[in-house]
């Protein structure tokens, strides 16, 4: 008979508790990715930096869950395919989630916190929070890389029941949402939220002078070539053409 061994894998300490997985059965859960995306986000300071950008305006003296908790618990969740916040219901209760966010000892943020804290976010949030997507592409390179090339697209969400600003769309065939992204292969640089009765290349022009600017300004000593891409559909010479005319002075 052949026994296979497989060493603990350890994930730190919380206080005193020092955190370890194994195959040894036991309690087991289909999500243990949840602590490796804790490694990542530690290693990125993606939810510090979220947390930092987006106002706190709850009476601290009568909170439960600290900011920055509550965006981890929300990241981990989404990348665990729980996207709906009612799922935090029994989320909260769960003991993986509770260790990844860094409270294994206590019940996590419900839904109707989640509910009161993305409510209260405004447009310059959003945007607040699409800078900190930018800086996490940027901060990636250790040398400023010979060429770079966005890749504009858009592409449905589909949506379910009464969502706001939902619309129908005729090519996809469904109600959805038509996000703007930018991509540079494989890291997303930019996206946009849109109700989907809209051309897919509005806001390319806006997205170019916001974002190529920065790249420009940020990578700009050894960086040749920055190159845009588009889906054959698009106006390119007139995203272009509008994109110039607000960059040159009158």
């Amino acid at each position: 008979m052949i026994k296979l061994y497989h060493k603990n894998l350890s994930f730190g300490r919380i206080k005193r508790q020092i955190i370890e997985g194994n195959f040894n059965g036991g309690t087991l859960s289909s999500d243990g990715g949840m602590l490796l995306l804790k490694q990542v986000d530690k290693h990125l300071g993606l939810s510090k930096a979220v947390s930092d950008i987006l106002p706190d305006k709850r009476d601290q003296n009568k909170i439960n869950h600290l900011h920055i908790y509550l965006i981890s618990q929300r990241f981990y969740a989404l990348c665990c395919g729980y996207e709906d916040i009612s799922d935090h219901n029994d989320l909260r209760k769960d003991f993986l989630l509770q260790t990844a966010v860094g409270q294994p000892d206590k019940d996590l943020g419900s839904s109707s916190t989640f509910s009161r804290l993305e409510s209260d976010l405004q447009l310059g949030d959003v945007k607040a929070l699409n800078e900190v997507l930018f800086n996490c592409f940027i901060n990636q390179y250790k040398e400023e890389p010979a060429e770079i090339i966005l890749d504009f697209d858009a592409s449905d969400i589909p949506t379910y029941g009464d969502q706001e600003l939902t619309e129908y769309h005729g090519y996809y065939g469904s109600y959805c949402y038509l996000p703007l992204y930018v991509y540079c292969a494989d890291d997303i640089v930019a996206c946009h939220l849109r109700n989907s009765r809209i051309d897919g290349a509005k806001h390319a022009a806006a997205t170019i002078r916001n974002k190529l600017l920065k790249v420009a300004a940020v990578i700009n000593k050894n960086t040749r070539r920055i190159r845009i891409s588009f889906a054959s559909n698009y106006p390119y010479k007139e995203i272009f053409t509008q994109a110039v005319e607000k960059l040159v002075p009158g």
